[in-house]
């Protein structure tokens, strides 16, 4: 999901640190947070919107960051060195929620919720596969995709594979 002011979920509380923020959390079977981890910096913002687990538990998460980043910042609290708004993957600890690695696609678009990582399934080797769109080029690791035509404001579909390590 996405955070925009201070959230208390029982007893963890998550300040407000300004934006639009992504967050995954964990609740117990007696319906009690487990832990919470929410992108803290501020700067960037962005949305969560899908999650999907590994066979371990683990929370994987998808969505969409913010266009502040600057190459060398972090994003969960792990060093994040592309910048520009884009579609995004994080892996998290499903025992204690630390962000295992994250990861994005950046593309050329700049257009508001035009570059999304929309839906996402783990298998069971801990790859996964990501759908969402993005505005102009996106690209993948070493794969750069860019549409036959677009006109100003269209966007193009992807489905992308992404390795259990956070490769594309």
């Amino acid at each position: 999901g996405q955070l925009y002011h201070r959230q208390d979920f029982g007893s963890i509380i998550v300040p407000n640190t300004g934006g639009f923020r992504p967050f995954v959390a964990k609740i117990n079977g007696n319906g009690d947070w487990q832990w919470v981890n929410a992108e803290s910096s501020g700067r960037f913002g962005g949305w969560a919107f899908a999650v999907a687990t590994d066979a371990a538990g683990n929370p994987y998460i998808t969505g969409t960051m913010g266009g502040g980043q600057d190459s060398g910042n972090t994003f969960f609290g792990l060093p994040f060195p592309k910048a520009g708004e884009s579609p995004f993957v994080a892996k998290f600890n499903g025992a204690t929620g630390a962000a295992t690695w994250v990861t994005n696609a950046p593309t050329q678009g700049f257009y508001a919720l035009s570059n999304i990582g929309k839906e996402i399934a783990v298998l069971s080797d801990g790859s996964a596969y990501v759908g969402g769109h993005f505005y102009g080029r996106g690209v993948f690791g070493s794969t750069t995709l860019t549409p036959l035509q677009y006109a100003d404001g269209d966007v193009t579909m992807f489905l992308a594979r992404i390795s259990s390590a956070g490769q594309w």
